[in-house]
């Protein structure tokens, strides 16, 4: 069984044909001919750890993470791993480091979601966080529009402005820190990247028609924007039942502001749509969020095409 460590996970996986890739799992799940995704849950008082497990064609992933966000600097607060399988057979292929995929994989389908529904003419990102989904983030969603400025806010203004000194120096983009998040939301894309568990934006933070990935609720208790902001938005989901867990939409349903059937349809639902076009359509308007929790069938893609260019 092949051990793909964090750099090697990194060097497999360049950012167009991860997008692809993800992109491509989103649009196997929603035909049904896979089984769906699964998690696990268990929460400790000073940490907790998350079990996701996935399909993507051949394949099978199971990933075990776990979550520290009071741990020191030097040590990660996402530790785990991942174990691929060939689900032809049932083989144990490849353990992979978990966080990078992770970091790499999420940041993949925001970037899938900003290709369909991110206005073309997107020429602002905001960026909330200052850790490594930050730094992805960054990566992916200037690569998907025409991204002139990134703005960061992050709650250590350090960790911000070590941020927007690397994307000036790799991405050679402009990019400011800024002094508050709604400074940051003040952008056509936005992305939510931190483990709050308190709204960081309310509603009227965001300009008009822009597009938000919000991808730091991936559990119950965390959140980053108001349930008045997420009813205001026209919600696209990775997956519905899961946002309606531990997502933004959690909360949303949660306070009666708004109700599933609101959505504007799963991220795959809406890529192989007959006409993705009405999307602008329903919307009507109004700033799209993509409600990002995380899946079993993204890890598997991403661990495939890791082990695949790994071994070429």
């Amino acid at each position: 069984m092949r051990v793909l460590m964090a750099d090697e996970v990194t060097a497999a996986l360049s950012l167009w044909e991860l997008i692809d890739a993800i992109e491509q799992s989103f649009r196997e799940h929603a035909s049904g001919v896979l089984p769906g995704p699964e998690r696990l849950d268990s929460y400790l008082e000073d940490g907790e750890f998350h079990v996701k497990a996935g399909h993507s064609s051949g394949f099978f992933a199971v990933k075990a993470n776990s979550a520290f966000f009071g741990n020191p600097p030097q040590r990660p607060a996402i530790q785990g791993v991942l174990l691929l399988f060939d689900s032809s057979t049932g083989e144990p292929i490849a353990a992979l480091h978990s966080g990078t995929v992770t970091a790499l994989r999420t940041a993949a389908a925001s970037a899938v979601a900003a290709k369909l529904l991110a206005p073309q003419d997107s020429d602002t990102l905001g960026v909330l966080g200052a850790g490594e989904q930050a730094w992805q983030h960054a990566r992916a969603l200037t690569a998907v529009r025409p991204v002139q400025l990134v703005r960061v806010w992050a709650r250590r203004p350090d960790a911000g402005q070590a941020l927007a000194a690397r994307i000036r120096d790799e991405l050679g983009m402009a990019c400011e820190t800024v002094d508050s998040a709604q400074a940051a939301a003040r952008s056509s894309m936005v992305a939510t990247c931190t483990p709050s568990s308190s709204p960081l934006l309310q509603a009227g933070d965001l300009l008009a028609g822009s597009f938000v990935a919000a991808v730091g609720a991936d559990s119950a208790y965390k959140q980053e924007l108001s349930g008045e902001l997420t009813a205001s938005c026209a919600v696209v989901p990775d997956l519905l039942e899961q946002a309606l867990a531990v997502g933004e939409l959690h909360h949303a349903v949660g306070r009666g502001v708004m109700a599933s059937a609101d959505v504007l349809g799963e991220l795959g639902e809406l890529l192989t749509a007959s006409d993705p076009s009405a999307l602008a359509a329903k919307a009507r308007g109004r700033s799209i969020l993509f409600d990002s929790t995380g899946t079993g069938f993204e890890d598997a893609a991403a661990a495939a095409m890791a082990v695949r260019v790994a071994a070429s």
